[in-house]
């Protein structure tokens, strides 16, 4: 009895359910930013202020924009001979246009990660300027207290998260501007946009 078409299913059902989780967790950067907004507009009308700038905001557009845009796509190129592959190419003008959309949004998703980069590297310089220093030991000092470098007290409030699910404290722990969680998620935005525009390259 011949089992490739079976095991042929079965890898493409795999397949199709990482593609899907990849979506899901796109959808669910844009609740969290949509949510994040209403959040920004509620402090504003008390009188606070928000987490994020104009610019950031816009950053986290176009980063969820880009990765949606490039999850379909790439899936659905790779695995073109789905059922549901023909539908999400339609969505792009087909497999002819299907390409080239992805590789513009893999060029906008990386000259992005770039400009985020140079943008913090430029806070980090005015700063140093404005208190008169300047040299790699300044600079280290400067980034390791950044607010979305991870600190001693991310790991603690991890434990204690931890914890509290775990039903050993009755507490639920606060966390400041930024979780260790947010901070986590943050820094696989570093290694997984290299490593998409590394394999988008060879």
């Amino acid at each position: 009895h011949d089992l490739r078409p079976a095991l042929h299913e079965s890898v493409v059902g795999k397949r199709l359910g990482v593609a899907l989780l990849a979506f899901a967790q796109g959808v669910e950067a844009i609740a969290e930013f949509a949510r994040r907004l209403g959040f920004r507009a509620e402090l504003r009308s008390e009188g606070g202020s928000g987490r994020f700038t104009g610019a950031q905001r816009i950053q986290h557009v176009v980063l969820v924009t880009t990765f949606v845009i490039l999850c379909l796509t790439g899936f659905a190129q790779k695995f073109s001979q789905a059922a549901w592959a023909p539908v999400v190419l339609d969505l792009f003008g087909g497999i002819e246009s299907a390409p080239i959309v992805h590789r513009v949004a893999g060029v906008v998703l990386i000259l992005g990660f770039m400009l985020h980069v140079v943008i913090i590297l430029r806070g980090v310089a005015v700063r140093l300027r404005g208190r008169g220093q300047s040299g790699a030991r300044a600079w280290m000092r400067e980034i390791l207290t950044l607010p979305m470098f991870p600190q001693p007290a991310d790991l603690r409030d991890a434990v204690a998260i931890a914890k509290y699910v775990c039903f050993l404290s009755p507490v639920r722990p606060r966390f400041g501007r930024f979780s260790w969680k947010e901070k986590l998620e943050y820094f696989g935005l570093f290694w997984g946009v290299s490593l998409l525009g590394v394999t988008g390259f060879m």
